[in-house]
């Protein structure tokens, strides 16, 4: 009996079943088809393709809440920039933000322009790495560090 990619064996009454998107073929198990067909009552979708794909919205619906959660998190930290941010409407002042930048501690322009860097998912401004780890204090560049080991974009 061969062994297939679901660990299950075809023959003695394991036939998989095959479901098909587009080009992707996944075979299933009984079992697994089971827990779809509850999955698909869950969902309200019609058909299995449907499931997967209402499966997969949330799960990025779950991904994207997850990252803005994380920024926040992160942003928290650092108290005096955070006001630049609207949480609710997910939106950066840039315009208040470039205002105020002169009057800003050299710490706090670094994590700023960090912050920023993470918002926009872009380097704009060639954020200088070793200047900030030499001027920060050891809780922000612990912000920064973290960031870098599992970097994430709200």
């Amino acid at each position: 009996m061969a062994e297939n990619r679901g660990g299950s064996r075809e023959g003695a009454g394991r036939k998989p079943v095959k479901v098909k998107k587009q080009a992707v073929s996944v075979a299933l198990t009984p079992e697994s088809l089971r827990v779809l067909k509850k999955l698909q009552d869950v969902t309200g979708a019609k058909n299995p393709s449907q499931t997967v794909d209402a499966l997969l919205i949330e799960k990025g619906k779950t991904m994207e809440k997850d990252a803005y959660q994380r920024f926040w998190d992160m942003l928290d930290q650092c108290p005096r920039l955070s006001p630049y941010w609207n949480r609710e409407r997910k939106e950066f002042d840039r315009d208040a933000f470039d205002q105020d930048f002169g009057v800003m501690s050299s710490g706090e322009k670094y994590m700023g322009h960090f912050f920023t860097m993470v918002w926009d998912h872009v380097n704009r401004i060639e954020f200088d790495v070793i200047g900030a780890m030499q001027t920060l204090d050891s809780q922000n560049r612990m912000i920064i560090s973290n960031w870098m080991a599992d970097p994430f974009f709200p």
